[in-house]
C-alpha cells in the first residue's frame, strides 16, 4: 500500500513539474521580448532626449544642430540596428543607407553604437503607417528615423524619400518560440510597447 501512495504522488510530482516547466519557458520568452522592445524603445527615447537637450559631439561641424537616431535594416541583419548621429543633417543614417548595418569605429563617423540582439530575437518587420492607413507599408530594406533640436517629433526615411504624413511606425521583434512584441513610435514622439 505505501508503495503505491508513493508512486501516485511521485507521478502528480512529476506531472506538476513538468507543466510548471513548460509554463516558466513560456514566460521567460515573453519576458525577453518585453526586455528587448523595452531596449529599442529606450534608444528611441536617448535619441529624443540626446537631441531636444542639445547633447553636443567633439567631432560635430560648426553650426551642427543636435539630431540623434536609429537605423534598422531588417532584410540585411535582423539581429542588429545602430544608434547615430546625424552629423551631415541629412536625418538619414549616411553609411547606412545602402541597406547595410555599418557601424566601423574611425570610418562611419555618424555611428555611435551599434546594438546586437541576442537570443537568437530579430527584428522581423518595420511597417510604416500614414495617415487613415489601416494596413501600413513595409520598409525592411532600410528605415532611418531621427530626432533633430528642438523637436520630439521623429523624422522618419526609408530607403528612398522621406515619408510624410506618417502616423506612427510599427517595429516587430520575434522570438525563436514564437513570442512577438510591437515598439510603436507615434508622429508625435510618443512610444508606446505592445
Amino acid at each position: 500500500m505505501t508503495y503505491i501512495e508513493l508512486i501516485v504522488v511521485f507521478t502528480i510530482f512529476s506531472v506538476l513539474t513538468g507543466v510548471s516547466l513548460y509554463s516558466y519557458h513560456s514566460f521567460q520568452d515573453r519576458v525577453d521580448m518585453k526586455a528587448l522592445a523595452n531596449d529599442i524603445a529606450l534608444k528611441a527615447v536617448q535619441a529624443q532626449k540626446d537631441a531636444s537637450f542639445g547633447r553636443t559631439l567633439l567631432s560635430a561641424p560648426a553650426g551642427w544642430k543636435p539630431s540623434y537616431g536609429l537605423f534598422f535594416a531588417p532584410t540585411a541583419n535582423n539581429k542588429a540596428f545602430i544608434y547615430f548621429s546625424d552629423l551631415n543633417q541629412e536625418q538619414i543614417y549616411t553609411t547606412g543607407f545602402a541597406g547595410t548595418l555599418n557601424c566601423v569605429p574611425g570610418v562611419d563617423t555618424e555611428c555611435i553604437e551599434k546594438i546586437n540582439i541576442t537570443k537568437g530575437n530579430t527584428i522581423s518587420e518595420i511597417r510604416v503607417f500614414f495617415l487613415g492607413d489601416s494596413v501600413g507599408t513595409v520598409h525592411n530594406n532600410g528605415f532611418h528615423m531621427s530626432f533633430t533640436r528642438p523637436g520630439l517629433e521623429p523624422t522618419v526615411a526609408g530607403i528612398g524619400p522621406f515619408l510624410f504624413n506618417v502616423d506612427y511606425t510599427q517595429i516587430k521583434i520575434v522570438s525563436p518560440k514564437g513570442a512577438i512584441a510591437y515598439i510603436k513610435i507615434y508622429s508625435s514622439g510618443r512610444i508606446q510597447i505592445n
